[in-house]
């Protein structure tokens, strides 16, 4: 319950959108679908739904964290560097630690890719990439999310709280040729999504650009637009090597499709009887995501295999994305001493790459 928080959704109808009826028929067919847990309003001026709304980066810290607590290792920051040849018990690969350059030798009877955008490296399978950006602007929405359509191609858009005292933008869809480690939104994305805020909005119009988010959905091949295609999965065995790749899926299936993973090392290691213990464990309750984390609890973040800033700024807390993070980050150095101030620089760059992509958004109209 503290990393998943209800969500009430507040349809925003205009000339893009589709008609009324349409959207209040939606709405009453996924409260259907939902036993009636869902309390929308589907025949209100602005139809409405229940769902969620999650923080990702917390989220995949905890399961690391109770992966842990279950026996399991885990590393960040280390990459694949190669991986053996079959037809031995064990099938050994290189894993190269990212910050010290060290490489280590690992060998196991199954091995899993579930590499996301990079998944296709180590399978041979073609993935279809699109980028999505997000903008954070200054300014709280008063009461329900948004969901709204963009005036230029009729696009779904979303504006949802972030944080206490901003709200997330989103999503642009675009086909992307291949991943970088460290994505970064374009000015034309933000161009769009400004046009369209304020074609929507424009009592929040004057609401200020401050931060941006930027990521890759690895999705399985089809044709049509970016936004049409399928978030379906789909497990892939190498027919030559004990190696299972996980191919496109999303957040709310990602239980499931681990299940699934796991039942097929279980059978590649000829055992019986699985079972799935984590399937009604709980996770303990953690930090509240409707508080920013303060100075005071930086000692607490640090302790949570935090190695570089951008760990810390940006997938423990959400400081880097904020127009304070200057101070957090000069918080954070002292803290980190030697090995904060080697990491500042190219922090900061990456922090100005995001603003002059700002640089984009339109000034409002008079």
């Amino acid at each position: 319950p503290h990393l998943v928080k209800p969500l009430r959704f507040e349809m925003n109808p205009s000339s893009e959108s589709p008609p009324r009826w349409m959207m209040s028929l939606g709405v009453a067919m996924y409260h259907l679908m939902t036993a009636g847990a869902s309390k929308g309003r589907p025949f209100a001026k602005h139809p409405s739904y229940e769902d969620a709304r999650m923080n990702d980066a917390r989220f995949v810290w905890e399961l690391v964290r109770e992966a842990r607590v279950a026996g399991a290792h885990a590393s960040s920051h280390t990459r694949l560097e190669s991986l053996g040849e079959p037809g031995q018990e064990f099938m050994a690969g290189g894993l190269r630690d990212q910050l010290t350059g060290e490489v280590h030798e690992v060998r196991g009877r199954v091995w899993i890719n579930a590499t996301g955008p990079w998944a296709s490296e180590k399978s041979g399978a073609s993935l279809r990439l699109t980028r999505g950006s997000h903008v954070i602007l200054r300014g709280e929405l008063p009461g329900a999310a948004q969901l709204f359509f963009a005036p230029e191609d009729g696009r779904v858009l979303f504006l949802l709280p972030f944080v206490p005292g901003y709200s997330l933008l989103g999503t642009t869809d675009l086909d992307e040729e291949a991943p970088a480690a460290h994505p970064v939104a374009t000015r034309e994305e933000v161009s769009y999504l400004g046009r369209a805020f304020q074609s929507a909005f424009p009592e929040y119009a004057p609401w200020k650009p401050v931060s941006l988010q930027c990521g890759y959905r690895p999705l399985l091949p089809s044709g049509g637009r970016p936004s049409q295609i399928s978030r379906e999965e789909k497990l892939l065995a190498d027919p030559d090597r004990p190696l299972l790749s996980i191919l496109g899926g999303k957040y709310t299936t990602y239980r499931a499709v681990s299940e699934r993973a796991v039942d097929w090392c279980d059978r590649a290691l000829g055992r019986n009887g699985i079972s799935h213990p984590t399937r009604t464990r709980r996770f303990p309750s953690g930090r509240d995501l409707d508080r920013l984390p303060e100075a005071a609890d930086l000692d607490e973040l640090l302790s949570e295999d935090v190695v570089t800033l951008e760990d810390l700024m940006l997938r423990r807390t959400p400081w880097g994305y904020l127009t304070e993070w200057r101070e957090f980050l000069d918080l954070t150095c002292a803290k980190l001493g030697d090995k904060g101030g080697q990491q500042r620089a190219w922090f900061e760059s990456r922090q100005e790459k995001r603003l002059e992509a700002l640089e984009a958004w339109p000034e409002p109209a008079k």
